[in-house]
């Protein structure tokens, strides 16, 4: 399966010392203790998509004309109201804004629970020549919002380093060009995964890792 990130939750307010105290309990945690412990954080979290662009089905009328389309190229047995109203809170994620906390590498669809959320960090094991293997071995742990703001700085201090060893002006890089040769493939990777680590660092999340 190898490493996904995945978005975990971040504090409500009023709510940080408390979430902060359960986290560090969760990372040492197994079994029902850590089942126990997860309940208890999610009556004070709040997700990922609160800070994403997202359209709300019965919210927004994109969302609604969206599962208007879906309805009408589809076969479906009951009439459209009704279809549309069992649907009524959800995220349409095709609908998504782009920004740095949806990254282009990912597994998104793939497996469960891994959507467009979700970073393949597995790729950073291609990319070790640049990031180092203690940076590699971090990418495997469970991360506070704190610990992935300075791991997102890190590697793109890495990523600019390397770069600048072997000549490279990441500024003039086309990194939409698919195909991309060694090493701008490995190096499009590294900062991509930067700006995922502090794009959800710098809104409070922390991170699973999944692998």
């Amino acid at each position: 399966m190898g490493l996904d990130w995945i978005p975990g939750a971040r504090a409500l307010p009023g709510e940080e010392s408390k979430f902060d105290e359960l986290l560090s309990q969760i990372k040492v945690s197994s079994g029902a203790e850590l089942d126990r412990l997860n309940d208890q954080l999610d009556l004070i979290s709040s997700y990922k998509f609160d800070v994403l662009s997202i359209p709300v089905v019965g919210k927004d009328i994109a969302a609604d004309e969206y599962m208007k389309q879906i309805y009408q190229e589809g076969s479906f047995d009951e009439p459209f109201e009704a279809w549309l109203l069992d649907k009524r809170g959800a995220f349409v994620l095709d609908l998504a804004e782009p920004c740095d906390g949806l990254p282009k590498f990912s597994n998104a669809g793939l497996y469960e629970d891994v959507d467009i959320t979700s970073f393949r960090a597995n790729l950073l094991k291609d990319c070790v020549a640049i990031i180092g293997r203690e940076l590699l071995d971090k990418a495997f742990e469970m991360m506070t919002a704190a610990e992935l703001c300075l791991y997102g700085e890190a590697l793109e201090k890495k990523a600019l380093a390397f770069a600048n060893a072997e000549g490279i002006d990441v500024a003039k890089i086309d990194w939409a060009a698919e195909n991309k040769q060694k090493p701008l493939e490995q190096l499009d990777i590294v900062l991509c995964a930067s700006r995922y680590c502090r794009f959800w660092g710098t809104h409070g999340y922390y991170m699973h890792a999944w692998f």
